[in-house]
């Protein structure tokens, strides 16, 4: 037997799927605002790259399971995968985000992966499951198994479909939280009151923080750049002279340079 990894060893469907999954995480990292890359990407990601890693894995020998087989256990071990895995993000440190999730997602692959590649060197070449993608082979494959066949192309239609659904429609609750920490009370000397902002946009943002009053400014703060669930704390310092005893300080959140409807206000003397 040959040393290295050929392709023969390699399951090339799990190949070309550990391949999409790096296209999509260099997408998500570095072109955050090309959306219809990262949804037509990430719903096959999220629905059927994990399970199908798995059952590569599980079963290196092409007796084991056909490929309409391996396609739908794939399907369902993914499903399976991502209620744990969401759990698991949301009691850890690193918490429950977008980047997260594909980091946990594409490592689980990378395992599979390695297991798949350990177990079919035990098999023989003859053995090994590979992917074939002919025409002629997919006939044979129609006309053997004409019901999975059927069920196998509705899933293809489902998955793209709902992918073109995400792509073409807005989901509604992309939205920015923006808010007052405590203790804040404010006098008529210079003033340090806690605020705070998280991203749920879906994409990197850049956030700007200006305080005012009378449309005054009094303060602002700038370059605030937060990736998808990523969160801000920090004080804003400004001062507040005599003879202001009864107005009120308006916090304005800008994202991306453009002023937003979200603001915060704060009366003199407490909240």
């Amino acid at each position: 037997m040959q040393k290295g990894v050929s392709a023969s060893k390699m399951d090339r469907g799990l190949m070309l799927m550990d391949l999409l999954a790096c296209i999509l995480i260099l997408t998500v990292i570095f072109l955050p605002e090309l959306k219809a890359i990262r949804i037509a990407l990430g719903t096959p990601f999220l629905l059927l790259f994990p399970g199908y890693s798995a059952v590569s894995a599980l079963y290196p020998e092409k007796k084991d399971l056909d490929g309409a087989e391996r396609l739908i256990y794939g399907l369902g071990l993914s499903l399976a995968f991502i209620p744990p895995l969401g759990i698991f993000l949301n009691w850890s440190p690193y918490g429950l985000n977008l980047t997260t999730t594909l980091i946990s997602l594409f490592s689980l692959m990378i395992l599979f992966t390695a297991i798949s590649w350990l177990r079919r060197r035990k098999v023989s070449p003859e053995g090994r499951f590979r992917v074939t993608l002919s025409l002629s082979d997919l006939r044979k494959w129609w006309k053997e198994e004409t019901k999975m066949a059927v069920v196998c192309v509705a899933i293809l239609i489902l998955v793209v479909g709902e992918g073109s659904y995400l792509v073409t429609h807005q989901h509604g609750n992309e939205f920015t939280e923006f808010y007052l920490g405590e203790g804040n009370n404010l006098e008529t000397s210079v003033n340090s009151v806690e605020l705070g902002i998280t991203n749920h946009e879906g994409v990197v943002q850049t956030y700007s923080v200006e305080a005012v009053m009378d449309n005054r400014e009094l303060g602002w703060v700038d370059g605030i750049e937060l990736g998808p669930g990523e969160s801000w704390k920090d004080n804003v310092n400004f001062r507040i002279e005599q003879g202001m005893e009864n107005e009120t300080v308006r916090f304005v959140l800008y994202m991306d340079s453009e002023r937003t409807e979200k603001e915060l206000r704060l009366h003199l003397g407490g909240n």
